[in-house]
């Protein structure tokens, strides 16, 4: 009796858009290698679809954000470990440990953590009480949306002027009465913090609402 092969081992780390498509192709019927695949995500949901972010403004459901059902990933054998961040990997032993203290063993491993929103320097990115946000999750929506309503906020500038950026101006529009989208010129990064730094301290002062896009 011949035995079957052992499945390739495969761990993704990141569940971003990249990574979705990757485990969808990876998995797709037709494939000629079995392969096993467990995905390792930080955020608390299932990968799912940044370029329609600003829908969640206007009262979407996260879940209609998602790329797939909890069933889709169950019927293809995927392993997905919502919420739990990879702080280890030992690439000579090819195990990946998390901070939930999960442990996964790979033959091939992907990193697919996705971007992080650039913040200019001089600006804490994570002072959300002064109304600096970032722009990436929807768990940053939630914060800018708490900020938004608290009465506090009369103008919001977001910095860049990528798919991201462009989309949160415009959702601006019912949250607060004034939106403005800074764009600075993308030569250099010194050009780029010389232009932003003053627009950013000027709404920090003025307790406005500043987001920065991480498209």
């Amino acid at each position: 009796m011949v035995s079957s092969p052992l499945p390739h081992r495969v761990v993704v780390i990141g569940f971003s858009m990249t990574a979705q498509r990757f485990v969808e192709r990876l998995v797709a019927p037709g494939s000629d290698r079995t392969v096993s695949v467990i995905v390792f995500g930080d955020e608390p949901r299932r990968a799912y679809n940044r370029l329609r972010l600003t829908s969640y403004f206007v009262g979407e459901d996260p879940e209609a954000l998602a790329f797939q059902s909890n069933d889709w990933y169950t019927e293809r054998g995927v392993v997905v470990h919502i919420g739990s961040l990879v702080v280890s990997v030992d690439p000579i032993s090819k195990v990946v440990t998390s901070a939930d203290g999960i442990t996964a063993e790979y033959d091939s491993l992907v990193l697919a953590c996705g971007s992080s929103a650039f913040v200019p320097p001089g600006i804490d990115g994570s002072d959300t009480t002064r109304g600096v946000f970032v722009y990436r999750t929807i768990e940053d929506l939630d914060r800018i949306l708490a900020h938004a309503r608290s009465g506090a906020v009369k103008r919001a500038c977001v910095l860049g002027g990528g798919l991201l950026g462009l989309e949160a101006a415009d959702a601006c529009r019912q949250p607060v009465r004034e939106r403005r989208n800074a764009q600075p010129a993308r030569s250099t990064l010194q050009d780029l913090t010389h232009r932003a730094r003053p627009v950013c301290a000027r709404v920090c002062r003025n307790q406005d609402g500043a987001a920065s896009d991480g498209d």
